[in-house]
């Protein structure tokens, strides 16, 4: 859908007051706008068919809610809209520049702040998604239980329907077998995760001046489910992992760890753009 055939959505979710539309790049998932106002600011829209609105609806009440709690550092929620002509999500427009060292850094010791914010529970208090991929929430007490259960066991199962070979199914399902000699929960505080954290989701806004996170799939985990994501598609840059480390140390054994959290994420590109991400699924399994 062009963004012609979008202004009319972007038009009625913000009653009117569209003076022009320009589409930005970098949207995997949703179309992705910049809409100037007629009073002269400037809002970011994101768009999907009306069949993908459940996607753009649980971002939204995952930012609401992430705001809620003190993480101001994601987009302000400003308006959504659902037709049969399309979805709408509408947010506060923010002017990314490219990460440099510095703000790297800065970037680490945001998430270390971030990741000091906490829950009695591990999960989340809705469903929600990342990317395009259902991602199943609820509560529990037990990070074993929580992780297996609501996260790698629904890759496993849409993997087998997609067809994953079968000798990395085997390995898959003896990782999960043998989960609770792996991952370190016993004495683990849930954290508040971004759930999606790679240099696509992060960024510096120079109109605020601050490091900014966005495009979140959050719940209460292992902060180190977060770290393993950023190293999925070749790592921050050490100025990054330098910044949060002087706030959250390394907890012993934890490369281990990193290969089964960076598995969720490698199930899911499988499972959400085909064999091409094989290769990454075994990498996870060395």
């Amino acid at each position: 859908m062009s963004g012609d055939q979008d202004r009319p959505v972007i038009h009625d979710c913000l009653s009117g007051n569209v003076r022009q539309v320009s589409a930005l790049s970098g949207g995997d998932t949703h179309r992705c706008y910049r809409v100037e106002l007629f009073d002269g600011g400037s809002v970011f829209a994101k768009l999907n068919s009306a069949n993908r609105a459940d996607t753009l609806a649980t971002e939204a009440e995952s930012l609401l809610t992430l705001r809620a709690v003190g993480a101001d550092w994601y987009p302000q929620v400003l308006a959504q809209h659902q037709s049969a002509q399309g979805s709408a999500l509408i947010l506060d427009y923010r002017e990314l520049t490219e990460i440099t060292p510095k703000t790297s850094a800065e970037l680490g010791c945001l998430l270390a702040r971030q990741h000091r914010l906490t829950s009695p529970e591990f999960g989340w208090s809705h469903d929600n998604h990342i990317g395009l991929s259902p991602q199943i929430n609820g509560w529990s007490s037990s990070w074993l239980d929580f992780y297996r259960e609501k996260r790698l066991v629904p890759q496993l199962q849409q993997a087998i329907q997609n067809d994953l070979d079968s000798e990395l199914l085997r390995r898959i399902e003896h990782r999960i077998f043998h989960l609770d000699e792996i991952l370190d929960y016993s004495k683990l505080q849930p954290a508040l995760l971004h759930g999606d954290l790679w240099t696509g989701n992060v960024g510096f806004d120079v109109l605020h001046n601050q490091a900014f996170l966005f495009d979140p799939a959050p719940y209460y985990g292992d902060p180190e489910a977060d770290l393993a994501m950023t190293y999925l598609f070749g790592g921050f840059c050490p100025e990054f992992y330098a910044a949060y480390h002087e706030l959250v140390p390394l907890r012993h054994g934890n490369e281990e760890r990193r290969a089964i959290y960076k598995l969720y994420h490698a199930l899911n590109h499988f499972n959400l753009f085909g064999r091409i991400y094989t290769g990454l699924v075994a990498q996870c399994l060395e």
